[in-house]
């Protein structure tokens, strides 16, 4: 399952400007199902400074992920890491 899925939607109704985005590559999932660099290079192509990124997962693709958003012109305080080994 999705950790803190309920409470991130409830933050989404709640909050204007607030978007929560899952991506799961390998499980099934009736939402987004694939990489997430697909996802977020398409929904955030264009930079914006109100945008915070945080990210979770296994070192290498937050690595990938990290130098995505940079090169579409975010600053590295936009993306916050949460890495799993």
């Amino acid at each position: 399952g999705i950790l803190y899925k309920s409470f991130f939607e409830s933050l989404e109704s709640a909050l204007d400007g607030f978007e929560y985005n899952v991506a799961l590559s390998r499980e099934s999932y009736k939402g987004y199902q694939g990489y997430v660099h697909t996802l977020y290079e398409k929904a955030y192509a264009k930079a914006s400074d109100d945008i915070v990124f945080y990210l979770c997962g296994w070192q290498h693709v937050i690595d990938e992920a990290q130098a995505r958003l940079l090169k579409l012109g975010y600053k590295p305080e936009q993306i916050v890491l949460e890495l799993y080994g």
